[in-house]
Formats: structure tokens, C-alpha cells, sequence
């Protein structure tokens, strides 16, 4: 399900070149993040170019290949080793791909001329795949999860690649860059994310409703870290306390 503050974000996203989405937790972000690709490929796809997603963290690009695979039309790869990526989205990696298609060869029969149909796709499609590997390949629209988490010299990486949109999606009010070194942490734990949202003409929205926490949780962080304006989208009746839950009797001491 959608929510009118997601439609505004997509339609935003839809409509410029560059597009910051804040989303603080439980706002939607994968979902809108989804939803923005579907339509991506649903109104702009042409010529077999591929759309390039990519986060800071393991999880946050299963997380969005769990969401894509709700829409069964698209081919998806997940770039990276097996080891790395959760079961369910394992067997979209290169690697796992590479041995399905190895396997699918082996099993089919000899005589066979006509061209047997894999999870590739035919075979226009197998070179793509290979050529997004190459330095100097393009992709006409990239979105990039967690991009409060990344300093520049990582988001530099695909942003080269862009030729048409991009879509930064994260929260500066959670986790910063990681950075490892004190000489560095003063150059880069502000995320270019965050440099851009200071940016008054940079195209910027903030998914503002939450539907995951009580609302008697949202309370603090709303107030403290986003200046009262991260709201609730359920009533305390939807989050009752579990009952198998025993607290400490506060009358021991």
C-alpha cells in the first residue's frame, strides 16, 4: 500500500533529475524505493539497459531485491558474491546465475537447435549482463539506498555511471559514515547525502508518517531529532503490549 507522502516522493522522483528522499524509521523507504524502480522500468525502460541499485550495507540491497521480486516481470542480478547475500535472494547472484545456466546447458539435449530460453534471458540479454561490468558502462537511472551512511569518495563510485536520474534515499538524523581514522573523520562523517540536503536548491522530500512504532515511541525522537515533524500513522490499539511479556516487579528491590 501507498500513502499520499510516498506518491508525492515518487512523483518527485519521477519528475527530476536528482531527488533526495529522508525517510526515518518505518516511513517506507524500501517500499518507496520499490515502487520507484517498478515505475522506472515500467514507463522508461528501453534498449535492455539496466537499472542500477546499490547500498552501503548487504541488507539494505536484499532487502530491496525481496521487495522488487514482488514484481515477477523484471530480471534481476544481484551483484555480488553468494556468501554475502541472503538465502532468498541467492540465487539472483552472478556466480549462482553462471552455474543454473551451466546446469540448464548440461541437461539439455544435443540435438536441440532451437535456443533454449534461462534465466538470462536470450542471449541480447546475456551480453548486457557481461557489459555492466565494464568501467566505461552507463545506466540511465541509479538509486541508492543508505546514502546518509556514505561518504563521497564511495558515492563517487556509481554517481559516474548516471545518465539520466538518480535517487538518493537515507536519514542524516541516523547512522553517519564510518570512518575508521581520526585524521579523516573530520573531512568526512558529514555523508554527501547530508551536504546535499543543506542544499536549498537541491530537489529534497521526507517520507513524515510512521507505521511501525507505537506512537507513544515516536514522541521522543520526533521532538528531539526531527523538530516535531515525524508523525504517526496508527492508533495505540495496533500496537497492544504482548501478553506473554512479564516485566521486572518494581516492588523487589
Amino acid at each position: 500500500m501507498i500513502y499520499n507522502y510516498q506518491r508525492q516522493a515518487i512523483k518527485n522522483t519521477l519528475e527530476n533529475r536528482l531527488t533526495l528522499i529522508q525517510g526515518p524509521s518505518g516511513t517506507g523507504k524500501t517500499e518507496t524505493s520499490a515502487w520507484i524502480i517498478h515505475l522506472w522500468l515500467q514507463n522508461f525502460f528501453q534498449g535492455g539497459q539496466p537499472i542500477l541499485i546499490c547500498a552501503e550495507t548487504h541488507q539494505a540491497v536484499d532487502n530491496l531485491t525481496r521487495h522488487l521480486l514482488q514484481y515477477r516481470q523484471y530480471r534481476l542480478i544481484r551483484y555480488d558474491e553468494p556468501r554475502t547475500v541472503a538465502y532468498d535472494p541467492h540465487k539472483y547472484t552472478i556466480p549462482t546465475q553462471i552455474e543454473l545456466l551451466r546446469r540448464e546447458k548440461q541437461q539439455s539435449s544435443p540435438n536441440t537447435t532451437t535456443t533454449n530460453k534461462s534465466l538470462f534471458g536470450p542471449p541480447k540479454a546475456k551480453k548486457i549482463h557481461v557489459g555492466v561490468l565494464k568501467p566505461a558502462f552507463k545506466f540511465p537511472f541509479i538509486l541508492i539506498d543508505e546514502a546518509s551512511q556514505i561518504t563521497e569518495c564511495n558515492i563517487v563510485i556509481p554517481l559516474v555511471r548516471i545518465t539520466n536520474q538518480i535517487v538518493l534515499v537515507g536519514d542524516q538524523k541516523q547512522l553517519p559514515p564510518i570512518i575508521k581514522t581520526a585524521e579523516a573523520k573530520p573531512l568526512l562523517e558529514r555523508s554527501f547525502f547530508q551536504r546535499l540536503l543543506e542544499n536549498i536548491n537541491i530537489n529534497s522530500i521526507m517520507l513524515d508518517t510512521q507505521y511501525r512504532m507505537h506512537p507513544s515511541l515516536i514522541d521522543f525522537p520526533s521532538k528531539v531529532f526531527y523538530d516535531g515533524s515525524l508523525k504517526t500513522g496508527i492508533k495505540p490499539e495496533q500496537r497492544p503490549t504482548p501478553q506473554e511479556i512479564k516485566f521486572i516487579n518494581k516492588q523487589i528491590p
